[in-house]
């Protein structure tokens, strides 16, 4: 059922990120739930057609942003059965909202995989998305590229490690995708996400459209 759920999962998605940061970003200018997200969103293609629809043809998935008493929102990524015997797959994930400088962010956590209660918020940090609205109201999100990342942390750009993994297949050992953390303090990570070139370290997931 297309990457939906890792879309918004890589998307709003995070816990399941290879790149995290130790604190949030847009804590220095205070996080604040941003009222313009709460709402069900559908995922759409650059034509503006559904991107997962079931077998008859409706809307098959949906992003539905939660207020919370907390303040954080609840996000819960959901994709309908696309045929009879399917299960269908959902995700819940918390997520605070936050700037730095021009850029919105929402600094997320995975929650609970399908089937799973949710859980307290781990302790490992979160993962950073950044998101945009358009003028046509419509809500576009990206998430940071590993490896772009990667290199600013080893140039020294940004305080962080880049942990490397290895795996064995067919009895060789191949290097497989690193986990990046950034260490960096709160007043830094805003300063270095505050940059008109921070965009440059993202790349587009998607866009979403607010259910009327």
């Amino acid at each position: 059922m297309f990457r939906f759920v890792a879309l918004v999962a890589a998307v709003m998605l995070a816990g399941c990120s290879e790149v995290s940061t130790q604190y949030p970003v847009g804590s220095t200018t205070g996080l604040a739930p941003d009222p313009a997200l709460i709402g069900t969103w559908w995922p759409h293609d650059e034509k503006g057609g559904a991107l997962v629809r079931t077998a008859d043809g409706k809307r098959g998935g949906y992003v539905h942003v939660l207020p919370t008493r907390e303040g954080p929102f609840e996000i819960v990524v959901v994709s309908l059965p696309a045929k009879p015997g399917d299960t269908g797959d959902y995700a819940v994930y918390r997520a605070s909202s936050g700037r730095a400088g021009e850029n919105r962010f929402l600094n997320v956590v995975m929650l609970a995989p399908a089937g799973e209660t949710p859980q307290t918020l781990p302790k490992h940090g979160t993962s950073p998305v950044l998101y945009r609205f358009e003028a046509n109201g419509d809500l576009t999100i990206f998430k940071l590229d590993i490896d772009k990342v990667a290199a600013a942390v080893k140039a020294g750009r940004i305080a962080g490690n880049v942990e490397k993994h290895t795996y064995t297949a067919d009895g060789k050992e191949y290097e497989g995708t690193p986990d990046v953390r950034i260490t960096a303090d709160p007043a830094a990570l805003d300063a270095f996400f505050a940059k008109p070139t921070a965009i440059d370290l993202f790349e587009k997931i998607g866009v979403l459209t607010k259910a009327e």
